[in-house]
């Protein structure tokens, strides 16, 4: 098997055009041979498997992709205190920082924002319902990144997609509001160029844009040149 996947994934290697398609394959392949040296559980094994999602996510139906994310996420938890993956990872911190793979804790974060993320972007294109289950996933998910990870960079951004997102449910803007005049001017703008680095998110920021503006006017002609 593992013969097999190496094959295409040096076909895929070969055949690469830089097109959307091909960057698929590639993440598939890598994280299939990756999967098959150190096992689906292991860190990189699941790191495979979260490229692998997140490359598809337009293709996977959300309640297959939320479940998936959770899967993930508390397969990365259970592998803190795993001896190999301590040993894994005190090699990783030796690396230059553009060769180090998350640790288990801030991979699990990343799987956990990106269900929470996936469910607010659902519902506030009015994809999902969102109540009962849908919206108690994502606060469940987004409570839980805190709890276990508050250092986690995209806490800030994930905090205004929720707050954007329930601003809509509710009718009521003043939460999301307040929160961009506690940041102030300058850290309303950043949070928003943060927040433009999402490409699967793009109502919730062109909505919470508009609130920025209600509370900060001349952020209007700043964030013509940050989107």
């Amino acid at each position: 098997a593992l013969r097999c996947d190496l094959h295409r994934l040096l076909v895929a290697l070969c055949d690469y055009d830089g097109s959307a398609e091909q960057d698929m394959q590639l993440v598939g392949q890598g994280s299939r041979v990756v999967t098959a040296l150190m096992g689906p559980y292991s860190l990189p094994g699941l790191l495979g498997q979260l490229n692998v999602l997140v490359a598809g996510r337009h293709w996977i139906p959300t309640e297959r992709y939320v479940l998936e994310m959770w899967h993930l996420a508390r397969r990365a938890n259970k592998l803190h205190e795993d001896p190999a993956t301590r040993s894994l990872m005190h090699w990783v911190r030796r690396q230059s920082p553009d060769r180090r793979w998350p640790s288990p804790m801030r991979l699990a974060s990343y799987c956990l924002n990106n269900a929470a993320t996936r469910i607010y972007d659902r519902i506030f294109q009015a994809e999902l319902e969102p109540a009962g289950r849908w919206l108690k996933r994502a606060r469940r998910s987004c409570d839980r990144m805190q709890e276990h990870d508050s250092g986690f960079a995209l806490i800030k951004t994930t905090q205004l997609i929720r707050l954007t997102g329930e601003a809509k449910l509710t009718g009521d803007a003043g939460p999301v509001k307040a929160h961009f005049a506690r940041l102030g001017r300058d850290r309303t703008l950043q949070l928003l160029s943060d927040l433009n680095a999402y490409d699967n998110c793009d109502a919730i920021c062109r909505a919470a844009e508009r609130h920025a503006v209600a509370v900060f006017a001349d952020l209007k002609h700043h964030l013509i040149r940050v989107g």
